[in-house]
Parts: structure tokens; sequence; C-alpha cells
């Protein structure tokens, strides 16, 4: 059988158009350059993260979400590297996108990954294209922020490469909270009220202020019922009643093929005190919360919103003796992978894959996190063990 050595690094951007017939089998030492062997049947793994990417034109939004960008592009980097091999038996070479602006890309470290360096947000739009075009399969991840997910998953659908992601449809349900809610309303799946400014206002003493389309807990703000003016208050937000509680959060993978679905434990999310919900990472698992309920909920979301695939996240608020309130619904992967990567030996990355049945995870570590990816472990004691699922 024929073998092809390819160095992976930027001078192989042309990148090679047989990838469904090559894979990648071992590395070489030549001249004290790593090299690697292709082979047989393999993919080519598109993994994109937009502000680390370059596509991002709104520089201050980036600079907020940076830090938990990079540490989740770094945990789905590590974990896709380690896995090498997909659950068909197919080799993985990956490939992805660095802003030039941010530095030097952190990434050289890793053999099998390609990455391509970006200089500005209309050259990350065309090399997107270009990538797309020449993986077998991708995973996105993206703020909801003015429907930015939703355009790149759109045109990774309109490309043929296979998704590891939420359909567009969704992301676009999903993005907007104002329909989001009365969906969840008409679904009988317990949530905020939610309004315009224009509608009448929640009976409440203190009022939630938030982009309609938004991500990260940007532009969010609390005030008083009698300091709120509607002329002070930008287009296109919504309004809530202030929900006190425990704010929560659970990560989820759903085959949409198979309806395999496998919850990830109870996240505790860590906001700031200043009515702005500025999140500061979390801690896993939560024990006292009903597990039945929230199991519940999820099943119902994923009956309700057509489209739904891959890992997402659904944020919800659990008041003192009550039943879970779902906030939002997070059609992308969540900065809480950081930290259930680190409760477990088992390689997570297995689970996007389409071929992946739910599969029995051993959690193993209490987790507390950042959002730049720091993390703390002990073992589980016994009671935080039946707090997880499976």
């Amino acid at each position: 059988m024929l073998c092809v050595a390819a160095k992976v690094s930027r001078a192989s951007a042309g990148l090679l158009s047989n990838h469904s017939e090559l894979c990648i089998t071992d590395k070489l030492q030549v001249c004290g350059k790593t090299q690697i062997l292709i082979q047989g049947p393999w993919m080519r793994l598109f993994l994109y993260e937009d502000i680390c990417g370059g596509g991002c034109a709104n520089q201050d939004v980036a600079f907020s979400l940076k830090t938990e960008a990079l540490a989740m592009l770094r945990a789905i980097f590590e974990d896709f590297s380690n896995l090498e091999i997909a659950p068909d038996g197919t080799r993985l070479e990956i490939v992805t996108h660095w802003d030039r602006r941010l530095g030097e890309s952190p990434f050289q470290h890793f053999d099998n990954l390609k990455v391509v360096e970006i200089d500005s947000p209309s050259e990350a739009e065309y090399e997107y294209i270009a990538t797309l075009r020449n993986s077998d399969a991708a995973l996105v991840i993206a703020p909801e922020s003015e429907n930015r997910l939703h355009a790149l998953c759109q045109s990774l659908e309109l490309s043929g490469c296979k998704s590891f992601n939420t359909s567009p449809s969704a992301i676009q349900l999903c993005g907007d909270k104002l329909a989001f809610a009365k969906h969840l309303q008409q679904s009988q799946i317990l949530t905020i009220p939610t309004c315009t400014t224009t509608e009448q206002l929640p009976d409440s003493e203190f009022l939630a202020v938030k982009p309609r389309f938004g991500a990260g807990s940007i532009g969010i703000d609390v005030i008083r019922s009698s300091q709120f003016e509607l002329a002070s208050v930008a287009e296109n937000v919504i309004v809530q009643p202030l929900v006190r509680g425990e704010h929560c959060s659970v990560g989820c993978f759903y085959n949409s093929d198979t309806d395999d679905l496998n919850h990830l434990p109870i996240a505790k999310q860590q906001l700031s005190t200043d009515g702005h919900f500025r999140y500061q990472g979390g801690s896993i698992p939560v024990k006292q919360i009903d597990r039945q309920s929230v199991a519940e909920m999820v099943r119902r979301v994923v009956d309700s919103v057509e489209g739904l695939n891959g890992y997402f996240g659904i944020d919800f608020i659990v008041p003192e003796n009550g039943q879970p309130i779902l906030v939002e619904v997070n059609p992308r992967l969540t900065t809480s992978y950081v930290g259930y990567r680190a409760m477990t030996q088992t390689n997570l990355a297995n689970l996007f894959f389409p071929e992946q049945h739910a599969t029995k995870i051993d959690w193993e570590n209490q987790v507390t996190f950042t959002p730049s990816g720091e993390i703390e472990t002990r073992p589980l004691t016994e009671i935080e063990v039946e707090c997880c699922w499976n």
C-alpha cells in the first residue's frame, strides 16, 4: 500500500482532497521534525471557535469573551487530539483557525493539528468557507450574539460537511430570547415570564433587562421597577422579573440520529452580585437538587426543539422549595465542558460522533473551575457520586 508522508503545519494549507481515503497511522522523526504517515481511511475535522479564529468583528465583545473562548478551544483540542481514532475506526487530522491579533497560537505542540492563521474578519470569512469545503466534519463554537452562531452553522450546513452542531433553525430559535420564551410557554416548560419594553411589564420589585439576542451575560442589568424607563432602554431588549434562587446549568450530549440523550452532572454557576450576572465559573456536581425534575425538563426541551444535536447546555434557576425554571438553552459547547472533562478519565470527545451511542461515564472528581479554564479537583464523596447521572 502506498504511504504518503505529510507534516502537519501551515505549509499543508493545500489540503488533500481525497481525505476519505486516507488516514494518519504513525509518526516519524525526519531531520529532527515530527512527520506523519498517512495511509487508508481518515477524517479531517475542523474545530472552529469564532473569537479565537478571527471572525468576531466586534473586538469589545471578543475581549470580554476571549478567556472563555480560549478555555473551550484548548479543552476540545486536547480531547480530540488524544482521541486520534474516531468511533467508526477512522483517524483524525484536526484543522483550526487562529487570529494573529491575539498573539502567537498556543496550539503549536499538537502534532495532528494544522493551524490556519487569520489577520482580519474578512479573511476569517473566506478561510472559514474554504476549510469547510476541505473537511469531512466540523464543530463550531461561537456566541449567539447578532445571529453569529446561526450564520456560521448555516454555512456549515450548506457546505456539505458533516456537522457536529445543532441545526441552524434550532440555533436561531434558542438565540432569540423572546421567541424562545414563547416557545417554552407553548410547550408547557416552566420559564421566566418575558416581554419587550413595548409590552406590559412583569409585576416585580426588580427587573432584569437583557439583550434579546445575546451571550455571555453581556448587557444584562438589574434595576428597580420604579426606576425603569422605556426611553432609556436600547432596541431589541427583553424584560424579565428578577427570579432569586440557585443558578445552575446542565450539559447534555444528544444524538439526533438515535435519540440517545446523555445528561452530565448538574453544575452550580458562580455569577457576580453586581446586578450584571457576570459569569465567574462554577462547581460540579450540585447536591440537594431534584435531578429527576431536571431530567424531565431536559427531555421536554429535546422533544420540543427540533434540530438539537451534539453538545448543548441549559441554564436554569432553582428557587427555594421550587421546580427548576429554565432560563436559556445554549445550543453549542459551553464553558462547563472545561469542568466536565476534569471529572472523568473518559474522553468526552467520543460523544460528539453520531456513531456513538449513550455512554456510561465514570465520574471521579468534584471540580471547581474558572472561565479561563483553571481547575481544582478532589475525589467525589459517596453523596456526590449519587448526584451524578449514570
